[in-house]
């Protein structure tokens, strides 16, 4: 079957290995010369003091495969107080540029007369991050803070614009005089530095906080717990505002910190943990956690709470993510690109498919750096074995061309197409490329099929809701055409050929492989197909 998907939200997708050690975050190297970025370091490192992830490396990279890391600093932890071997790489990149050339406009009056001028000051960002398990080599999370609206520029007021000009027009002095304007706008510049520089510490604080998430995210991965629910208040009226779970205080939460709330639902022969509702650590004693719920969600959580069976509780969404996998020999993808941080979108919607596993190819001289030291004699205290000789071979290569999407079966050859332009996501494309593209390649790649479950609903011969398993994976937003196998024997062979016969919307996404579809065309064929 082939179907139409919309935009792909940007999931990070964390793995949990049997042993998670030390943490190296490396910063690219530009980004460490430029003083400017350490307006945004200090806001990780801030976060870091508060939230404590275990030991932490700091190093620069110029994202270069072929060339090494360059020791930076260590953060002092205090839950880890001596070396560990490092076994997850954080790459962070704030793509945090200067304007060297403000450029200035003039506001004037019905009679042409000057009576406001503004510099505009540029500060393109476009941070990012990724992180990468060095034991196997694989992408275990990528996000692009592209997709958030940061302040690309500031505009600053010249109030005493007459100082500089007087009664002259700034526009005609450029075009009659402009080395006499130059020397002007110099001085504005010189006189204006300090607000200048208060426009970039905003937005460098800005896309701080927002990349300091990273801390919660270390934190997540060395975690392997799912909670469980050991007090509340059943039969309570109204709204659940808190209840405990089986958490300890030696399991490093810290108050306010935000964890995952989720439900086991049955599928047909599919269990999946289902996302409820985000929940905050409120306050942390001995044997057991004090949670609190959030306004907007209290009677969702009460509802899940007294109807399932299972409820679950983590800060490592991979958990349950990987436990919702019904394929277990995941796909080895290798994502080919120009730069290291070129195909985080492509990254992102394949780290949200549920067959895949991305392995990183374009870190091999750091990944080596790291792993060399695995045998270090400061490190025989440490089970290395855990994290030694776990590389694999990739088996599909995805490469985004300037006119396609293109994907390679290693071992056969086999090359599968999506040209771009042709499909597009719900909001269009994004980088060049749509989820729609990358997901339906990949249901061709892998030869899958979207399955219906079971019916939920139906009524006079024909099908309102079914629920349905996508191997690859549902996306949030997705449109899907329903089509009907029909067998055809032509001589000795035996063909099928595919006959559409509706069209259905995704619902609800119970998990990023099951879904509650509401049918929108063909409800009478397929109350009849099945």
């Amino acid at each position: 079957m082939k179907y139409l998907y919309s935009l792909i939200l940007v999931l990070i997708c964390l793995s949990s290995d049997a042993q998670q050690l030390g943490t190296a975050i490396v910063f690219n190297e530009k980004d460490i010369k430029d003083t400017k970025c350490d307006l945004i370091y200090n806001e990780i490192y801030t976060r870091m003091a508060k939230e404590d992830p275990g030991y932490t490396e700091f190093y620069s990279w110029s994202g270069k495969s072929s060339d090494n890391v360059n020791f930076y600093k260590k953060f002092n932890s205090k839950i880890d107080t001596s070396e560990q071997p490092i076994t997850t790489a954080v790459y962070v990149y704030t793509g945090f540029r200067t304007d060297k050339s403000p450029t200035f406009s003039t506001k004037k009056d019905s009679t042409g007369k000057v009576i406001a001028m503004t510099m505009k000051v540029l500060h393109p960002v476009s941070p990012r991050y990724k992180i990468i398990n060095l034991a196997t080599s694989e992408l275990v999370a990528s996000h692009d803070y592209r997709i958030k609206p940061f302040a690309t520029s500031s505009s600053i007021p010249i109030r005493d614009f007459k100082k500089y000009f007087g009664k002259e027009d700034p526009e005609k002095l450029k075009s009659g005089n402009s080395k006499l304007y130059n020397t002007k706008i110099k001085q504005i510049k010189k006189d204006y530095s300090g607000k200048i520089k208060d426009a970039y510490k905003k937005i460098g604080k800005e896309v701080g906080g927002s990349l300091s998430n990273i801390v919660g995210k270390i934190k997540a991965q060395r975690d392997d717990h799912l909670w469980k629910i050991v007090d509340w208040e059943k039969g309570q009226k109204g709204k659940l505002k808190e209840f405990y779970i089986d958490a300890t205080a030696s399991e490093n939460l810290k108050k306010g910190e935000i964890l995952d709330l989720y439900q086991k639902r049955d599928f047909g022969e599919y269990s999946q943990y289902d996302l409820v509702s985000n929940i905050g650590v409120k306050e942390i004693m001995a044997d057991k956690v004090m949670v609190n719920t959030y306004f907007y969600n209290r009677k969702k959580v009460k509802k899940a709470i007294e109807q399932s069976q299972e409820i679950v509780v983590s800060r490592n969404e991979s958990l349950t993510r990987n436990s919702n996998r019904a394929i277990k020999n995941l796909k080895r993808v290798q994502i080919k690109g120009d730069c290291f941080t070129c195909n985080t979108y492509i990254e992102n919607v394949l780290l949200n498919a549920a067959p895949v596993k991305v392995l990183e190819r374009n870190f091999e001289a750091p990944r080596n750096y790291f792993t060399e030291q695995y045998t270090n004699e400061k490190f025989m205290d440490f089970q290395m074995e855990d994290v030694q000789g776990k590389t694999e071979g990739v088996e599909y290569i995805l490469e985004s061309t300037k006119d396609d999407l293109k994907a390679t079966v290693v071992e056969t050859g086999r090359i599968v197409k999506a040209d771009k332009g042709k499909e597009k996501g719900f909001f269009g494309r994004l980088g060049g490329v749509s989820s729609a593209q990358v997901l339906n390649l990949c249901l061709e790649l892998f030869e899958e099929e979207i399955t219906i479950i079971e019916v939920t609903d139906q009524k006079k011969g024909k099908v309102k809701r079914v629920h349905a398993h996508n191997p690859i994976g549902f996306d949030d937003i997705i449109y899907l055409k329903i089509v009907k196998l029909i067998e055809e024997k032509i001589g000795d062979r035996v063909l099928v050929r595919k006959e559409e016969i509706g069209k259905a919307v995704v619902k609800e996404k119970f998990s990023n492989s099951v879904a509650e579809l509401k049918i929108k065309d063909g409800k009478k064929q397929l109350f009849k197909a099945l």
